[in-house]
């Protein structure tokens, strides 16, 4: 297994298991919440979350930020994990087919 095959299963493994704690705490509260990424992002290091705000918005692009960005970050965060499983399956796909099996990644 390749070291990208690797990180895909993890982000996999990692969105599976927030998706069914999502759906645990469905079953149990009786409604439906799921994790959003601006939240997460938050509660690990929220001042990382406004700084990246005032950056985008200040120095690159302030459309960027307000349409674009939050649309992203209140998605579930379990969503983002398996986008991020499929490109990292993707890219190893597409080196293996590219430049064979042989390749260490």
């Amino acid at each position: 297994m390749t070291d990208i095959n690797f990180i895909a299963w993890c982000f996999r493994t990692v969105s599976a298991s927030i998706a069914v704690a999502d759906i645990i705490f469905l079953v149990l509260a009786y409604d439906f919440a799921v994790s959003p990424i601006g939240f997460c992002w938050y509660q690990i290091n929220p001042d990382s979350l406004v700084l990246a705000q005032a950056l985008i918005q200040r120095h690159l692009w302030p459309y960027l930020w307000d349409p674009i960005i939050t649309t992203v970050l209140i998605w579930p965060f379990w969503v983002l994990l398996a986008l991020l499983s499929v490109l990292s399956f993707a890219v190893s796909m597409l080196v293996v087919l590219c430049w064979g099996r042989n390749v260490k990644l």
